[in-house]
């Protein structure tokens, strides 16, 4: 369906020349947060939105309002003037998404954020994020698909063009090599030109190429001494002449300036005229400052009138085909019944069963004992541009009465009220604080030997719920996050050893937003990761626990055995001898799977994982060319060979021969799910192998490469376990695509081989 627009080309270019010089500046410098404590529009037309443009009055231009994000619409519930609320549905996070490894319901997420975004009288979603979980620790790996390129960037396609179907803008982020969030804004990723293109664009090239967002966002960090903003090769050379990107570009709300303090302090040190001439149209939130300085650059020549107008320009053709320019009359009551539905379907489907020992799915009569702060207190996703105001969440403890499960009620009366009031503190003190303050943590308490002894002798399961906050700003640590707490570690020892003397089950739940270590795994017989399942959590997790809902989500990044065999666990933080913050991306190309599995390095469980309540077999794996010369086509056959129905995600890695560079051992080329098949019931599935996803990057050639030789087609059920093999042959080295240099400086990276 063709776009409606507001004005023709013809007519832009019209516009552009009747524009004064202020005015040029105004439309490419945003407005609407002039106090940096709130992260929303306080007096526009939809408060607590993100940010809006300015609008030309004296021309008929509009403004048009953007808002966060990718879990959901982050407005204020409440307006002055009117009882009415303004809720928004809390989705699972995009981890969630991933897990689910489902494209349909990327698709299905993708019109239900877009319609509540639209109905909001919002005309750009600050979403979805598509940055690589490069290291367990990462603030916002919650926030994020995976670790692998196309996961993400396939995922990120389907929900964006669900999204920008309705006729409602999109912005992919944050754009690029943005793994980290402390010091994140003066951070300085220092990282290859391949192992750039090949994991950290990769993502974004597939989502631009494949549904052209109608905006794009840079983030904060700098790349290899130079912000992200203020890079051309990024932001021109690589996005609109190699991925033919034809959207607007922004920047991150105050990227480029050193500190928090200096943005406060209202002082000019971020270079307005440098982040436009790189390819950034719009420089948001904006500030009088900025109008003023980049102005006078106007006026000194310091930014030419061509790349102001090419600035003007995107921004005009974004604002021509936004809802308010075609006046879209929003109803501000979308559909929250409905949206709350999909957000448990999607909780559900993204759940992964990580362990499994016949304690799985519960019968309807089964007393349980909640143990934990987490299973009372939700972990509804995380806080900043994701945190969402919901008018209810629903913790584990919920979910299983929703479900008419039996709950040991001394439990419920000890942990509900101290809850209870615990949240209510938190509440007060971040209402005192700015918008990305993080939640705080809640105490376990202490559970008494005659008290847990109780609860033993009166139920038939345990269930202990582990949660952990994720943020903008802060990563995690390892001792208390990645790791269990002192606290946790001890009361699971404790409920595990009284259980099992009574041979009775232990399962955990994990309410986290990264992957966490698991030693601990052998104490306990089921192991469910909901990550952050947005505002239906319990429901979700209730409907997995009771069997209504077979488990078939898969892990999207790898859990290791410790954190010291993460690649990256030596050069993730940032080092501080100097002004910039270096963070050394050594590990290279070997991220995830692409490490563990090549290196042969031991994991708790790969990517790609995940345990069903039914049994999948896989056959006739067939390809239509022995020969690559351009895609083939890949078919094979699913069975469910259970006797619950059930879904599965088949994931197509490709082997690759030795060529002039080292190469991961396997790579993921394309994925898809089946039906819900019952028992006995067959599938064909058909997957795509295409050039790039078997292409390196020759970084002395400026070249993407397919080496001549044999490649081995491996079908898994997880990165480790490879169920059916095919092959196929180039005969000679393929050029899949040459390119200009970019990144040029001359750094001496030294990236981890597979010798």
């Amino acid at each position: 369906m063709k776009q409606a627009l507001l004005y023709t080309e013809s007519e832009i270019d019209q516009l552009i020349t009747k524009l004064t010089d202020e005015e040029k500046v105004a439309l490419v410098i945003g407005r609407g947060m002039d106090n940096v404590g709130n992260l929303g529009v306080i007096d526009g037309r939809v408060p607590g939105a993100g940010g809006q443009t300015h609008d030309v009055k004296r021309l008929g231009i509009p403004d048009i309002i953007v808002c966060d994000g990718p879990s959901g619409i982050r407005i204020n519930p409440t307006r002055e003037g009117t009882t009415k609320t303004f809720y928004a549905t809390a989705f699972p996070s995009e981890t969630v998404l991933g897990s689910t490894w489902s494209k349909e319901l990327a698709q299905q997420i993708g019109t239900a954020l877009g319609t509540e975004a639209k109905e909001y009288g919002i005309d750009v979603l600050l979403a979805p994020g598509v940055n690589i979980h490069r290291n367990p620790l990462g603030g916002r790996n919650f926030e994020y698909i995976s670790e692998d390129p196309v996961l993400s960037g396939v995922m990120a396609m389907h929900l964006i063009n669900a999204v920008q179907k309705l006729g409602i803008g999109t912005s992919l982020k944050h754009y690029a090599a943005n793994n980290a969030e402390h010091n994140r804004l003066f951070s300085n990723s220092l990282v290859s030109e391949r192992a750039l293109r090949e994991l950290y664009l990769r993502p974004f090239e597939i989502a631009v190429k494949g549904a052209q967002p109608w905006t794009i966002m840079t983030s904060y960090n700098k790349i290899n001494n130079k912000y992200t903003s203020e890079r051309r090769d990024l932001n021109y050379q690589l996005l609109r002449e190699e991925w033919g990107f034809k959207g607007l570009v922004m920047t991150d709300w105050y990227s480029g300036f050193p500190s928090v303090e200096v943005i406060r302090a209202g002082n000019q040190s971020n270079d307005v005229s440098a982040q436009l001439r790189s390819g950034n149209d719009l420089i948001m939130p904006g500030s009088k400052i900025q109008l003023e300085a980049a102005l006078a650059d106007v006026k000194s020549g310091k930014l030419s009138k061509k790349d102001l107008d090419f600035a003007v320009r995107n921004v005009l053709n974004l604002v021509s085909k936004s809802p308010t320019s075609l006046k879209y009359k929003y109803s501000d009551s979308p559909d929250l019944e409905s949206h709350a539905q999909l957000s448990r379907k999607i909780a559900g489907e993204g759940t992964v069963m990580l362990k499994n020992a016949d304690a799985l799915p519960l019968s309807s009569n089964t007393r349980i004992a909640t143990f934990g702060i987490g299973s009372y207190h939700l972990v509804v996703g995380g806080t900043g541009s994701s945190e969402v105001t919901t008018a209810y969440n629903i913790p584990v403890y919920k979910g299983l009465q929703n479900a008419n499960f039996s709950l040991y009620k001394p439990l419920l009366d000890k942990y509900i009220p101290y809850v209870e009031e615990e949240e209510k503190k938190d509440i007060e003190r971040r209402a005192k604080l700015n918008k990305l303050a993080p939640l705080g943590v809640i105490s376990q308490l202490e559970i008494s030997d005659q008290e847990l002894a109780a609860a033993a002798a009166n139920t038939d399961v345990a269930i202990l719920t582990f949660g952990r906050n994720s943020a903008e700003e802060q990563d995690l640590n390892v001792d208390t996050e990645y790791n269990l707490s002192q606290d946790e570690q001890s009361l699971l020892n404790r409920v595990s050893e009284i259980y099992k003397k009574q041979h009775k089950k232990v399962i955990v739940v994990l309410n986290v937003g990264s992957v966490m270590n698991t030693s601990w795994r052998d104490k306990v017989d089921a192991i469910l990761v909901t990550w952050f399942a947005g505002a239906e959590g319990g429901n979700a997790l209730a409907d997995i626990v009771s069997g209504r809902v077979n488990p078939s989500a898969k892990t999207t990044a790898t859990f290791p055995n410790s954190y010291s065999d993460v690649p990256s666990a030596q050069s993730f933080f940032a080092t501080e001898a100097s002004d910039h913050r270096d963070i050394r991306y050594t590990e290279g190309i070997y991220v995830g799977y692409r490490y563990y599995d090549s290196f042969k390095i031991a994991t708790a469980y790969p990517f790609g994982f995940g345990l069903s309540y039914t049994t999948f077999d896989y056959s006739d794996l067939k390809l239509n060319k022995s020969e690559f010369k351009d895609d083939i086509k890949v078919t094979l056959t699913i069975t469910n060979t259970g006797k619950t129905a059930g879904k599965e995600v088949v994931q197509m890695y490709v082997s690759a021969p030795k060529g002039t560079i080292d190469k991961p051992v396997k790579v993921l080329v394309d994925f898809g799910k089946t039906k819900l098949l019952q028992p006995g019931e067959s599938q064909t599935m058909e997957l795509t192998i295409g050039p790039k996803e078997i292409a390196s990057f020759h970084t002395d050639k400026s070249q993407w490469l397919a080496d001549a030789g044999i490649y081995q087609v491996l079908i898994g059920k997880s990165s480790q376990n490879i169920v059916l093999k095919s092959e196929f042959n180039i005969e000679n080295t393929l050029v899949v695509e040459k390119v200009k240099p970019a990144f040029t400086e001359r750094l001496d990276f030294k990236d981890l081989k597979n010798k």
